[in-house]
């Protein structure tokens, strides 16, 4: 499943800014399900937003187990908000959603998300998967996400009804050529197979899809990476790659912090 907007097939370079924003509520958290979300600014109004955002909601959220990981935005989609949200499980998922959405607190905000936000539909509902066993339960330390970072990528890996196939190829051969070429910090997600147990808010749950997430300290670091991962790859290896991925699709972002 394509995320609209911002979803680009390649790679876009963007500015560089400081680390994201560390929050103690999550500090000792694992993070086994993550949402993606990606929302329609009304035009001129995102970085209004983005201010009203870290000041009124981000640590209400937090403090209600619904982790704010990461907040971004695309130079050349200047009308686009996109930002990580992360939850130590799928119970406490719906907990979390159910305390904010019927809260006296959030009465007193929604008017800044109706305000700005013309569309949060754009939403992937993942949980975290290590490549190398399968394990889909372990979860990801939310500090991870902290870690220093001027460019944040979201690779689609997508095969037609072949997930498996995509999975064993980026496990035995994809995976390692990103390692060579300099990735440092990588983690993996594939949909989650449970319900969406907040149908308030609509999600994309696309079971043909591995998604990574990797981090780079700054376009410098992510360029380089670029260059040495096409020097390592050959014309068979680009083909091979293609056989097993029916789409690949990235999203670069930068830093809203």
């Amino acid at each position: 499943m394509k995320i609209a907007l911002l979803l680009v097939t390649g790679v876009l370079h963007f500015a560089v800014l400081p680390a994201q924003h560390r929050s103690d509520f999550y500090k000792d958290k694992k993070i086994q399900v993550l949402e993606l979300r990606n929302y329609v600014i009304a035009e001129g109004g995102r970085d209004k937003f983005i201010d009203s955002f870290k000041v009124y909601i981000e640590d209400f959220q937090n403090s209600k187990g619904a982790y704010v990981l990461g907040l971004y935005k695309a130079r050349d989609a200047e009308n686009n908000f996109f930002w990580f949200r992360g939850y130590e499980n799928m119970p406490a998922r719906k907990k979390s959603m159910e305390e904010i959405y019927s809260s006296q607190y959030w009465s007193t905000v929604t008017r800044i998300t109706q305000e700005f936000v013309i569309n949060f539909h754009n939403v992937h509902l993942l949980k975290s998967f290590d490549i190398h066993t399968g394990d889909s339960t372990s979860g990801i330390d939310a500090k991870w996400f902290d870690k220093p970072k001027g460019v944040a990528v979201i690779d689609f890996y997508t095969g037609n009804g072949t997930r498996g196939d995509v999975i064993e190829y980026v496990k035995q051969t994809y995976h390692n050529l990103l390692i060579s070429a300099g990735v440092k910090e990588i983690t993996y997600w594939i949909a989650e197979d449970q319900p969406n147990n907040y149908p308030q808010h609509p999600v994309f749950q696309d079971n043909n899809s591995l998604v990574s997430i990797s981090f780079f300290k700054n376009e410098n670091e992510f360029r380089s990476v670029k260059k040495k991962l096409g020097h390592k790859m050959n014309a068979g290896m680009r083909n091979n790659m293609r056989k097993v991925f029916t789409l690949h699709d990235s999203i670069v972002l930068y830093n809203a912090n």
